[in-house]
């Protein structure tokens, strides 16, 4: 367990969770969960879950340090609608962490069946606030409160988890 560093390297390939149910304006006029809730339920589970589950504060680092993290690119693969009232499952992980680009996962699922409804791949990039220019991913970063890396399940099919 810590509350002190954490190495980004010991976070790739470990899942962070969160349920959301789906609301009445999450939905389209066919009573789907329209295309644009998708990418914003994962983007507010990423903001939430690294703060909660992994004690990283991205807002936090970008005032302090004035590194930002930005998606660069994302890609929504829809398998199965889900509908009003759905509780979904998402979960999240970082599944490569280059030098400049980190490639996160995600699956959003029916909490109640496991049905896969949309896989998302984000690329996110780091840049410094001030010059506008790319940095390097940090390497570490200082946990907010305690926390047990190994203590979170693998992503499916993660080498290291197998």
């Amino acid at each position: 367990m810590s509350s002190g560093t954490i190495l980004l390297k010991d976070c790739v390939g470990r899942m962070i969770r969160t349920v959301t149910r789906v609301g009445f304006t999450d939905c389209d006029p066919y009573g789907h969960v329209a295309s644009a809730r998708y990418l914003e339920m994962a983007i507010n589970h990423r903001m939430s879950a690294v703060t909660e589950q992994l004690g990283f504060d991205t807002l936090k680092t970008a005032g302090e340090t004035g590194v930002a993290f930005v998606n660069k690119e994302v890609n929504l693969k829809f398998k199965a609608p889900a509908q009003f009232d759905d509780w979904l499952e998402i979960a999240s992980w970082i599944d490569e962490a280059r030098d400049y680009e980190l490639v996160v996962k995600l699956r959003i699922a029916n909490r109640d069946s496991g049905k896969v409804m949309c896989r998302v791949t984000i690329h996110t990039v780091t840049f410094d606030m001030r010059s506008g220019m790319p940095v390097p991913i940090p390497r570490s970063f200082d946990a907010l409160h305690a926390v047990d890396i190994a203590a979170l399940p693998w992503a499916p099919g993660h080498p290291k988890g197998t």
